[in-house]
């Protein structure tokens, strides 16, 4: 595995051009998922994350439109779409070897748990009836229809986006480089969910990218992998959560027996000795 210390361009300008549009739904989710995992979602975003927002708006500062990107990018936010077009642009870069049919067999395995089973779609019914049956949305589903009707030109406005945008991404990195760096700068060794995911679906030789613009996911296409460069101080406040909720059930019991409860609120004045605690709170000394 080669560990990257840059970012990979690709990603984090589609990634950055995906979030102008949905910051605010993003970070509400974000906060969500947080909270859900017993960590205080909104401190933690405000004290990790507080870099992103405004990292985000100077990228839309310089952001050029297209006419394909709302398609791209969704009216509202649709990430497992926005997640299968990158993942795409990412193994399939030299598009123009291939024809429609030929994107449609690359494509196909990314739709299937084992490469053999593989669905076949060559035929507009083919594409429909498979995606009639996965677990998706309907605005989901046309979207990967219409991209498998039109692989070519609808990669190729990813790619154009891309290209359109690569100088945005590289300006807001540029003028946030005192936030990003010592993001960039932590060690990126695989965390443990990440190095099993290497050891069960990656390809061999492998390079792991930080990202900044995901900052707690983890992801492997085939060769490529990124690691959120805040995933490790997620786990880290995970861990700490489920070790306080370990602690609560002992000291709510402890809280529960009134004389205890007493004992603590007067100590809260200063440290006394037992038979002065015993005296004020009418208790025997032991």
């Amino acid at each position: 595995m080669e560990i990257k210390k840059d970012l990979h361009p690709l990603l984090e300008t589609l990634g950055l051009a995906y979030l102008g549009r949905h910051i605010d739904a993003v970070e509400a989710e974000t906060i969500a998922s947080l909270d859900a995992a017993g960590v205080e979602g909104a401190q933690f975003y405000k004290k990790y994350l507080g870099y992103l927002r405004p990292y985000v708006a100077d990228f839309q500062a310089a952001y050029q439109p297209g006419p394909h990107d709302g398609f791209l990018l969704g009216q509202a936010p649709d990430p497992k779409f926005f997640c299968t077009l990158v993942a795409l642009a990412i193994e399939l870069p030299a598009l123009e070897q291939y024809t429609d049919g030929e994107l449609r067999q690359r494509i196909a395995p990314f739709f299937a748990l084992e490469p053999e089973a593989a669905p076949a779609l060559d035929s507009p019914q083919a594409r429909f009836a498979f995606l009639q049956g996965l677990a998706l949305e309907e605005g989901t589903k046309w979207k990967l229809f219409s991209l498998l009707e039109q692989p070519g030109e609808t990669l190729g406005a990813v790619f154009d986006l891309y290209r359109r945008n690569l100088p945005a991404f590289q300006a807001a990195a540029e003028k946030h480089r005192a936030q990003l760096d010592p993001l960039l700068a932590r060690p990126v060794a695989p965390t443990p969910t990440m190095a099993g995911l290497l050891d069960t679906v990656a390809e061999a030789d492998v390079a792991l990218y930080p990202t900044v613009a995901f900052p707690l996911s983890q992801w492997i296409i085939s060769a490529t992998a990124f690691q959120g460069v805040l995933i490790k101080q997620m786990e880290r406040s995970c861990q700490a959560a489920a070790d306080r909720q370990a602690t609560l059930p002992p000291l709510l019991k402890m809280l529960g027996d009134r004389s205890k409860f007493q004992i603590l609120c007067a100590l809260r004045q200063g440290g006394k000795y037992n038979s002065e605690l015993a005296e004020e709170l009418g208790l025997t000394p032991a």
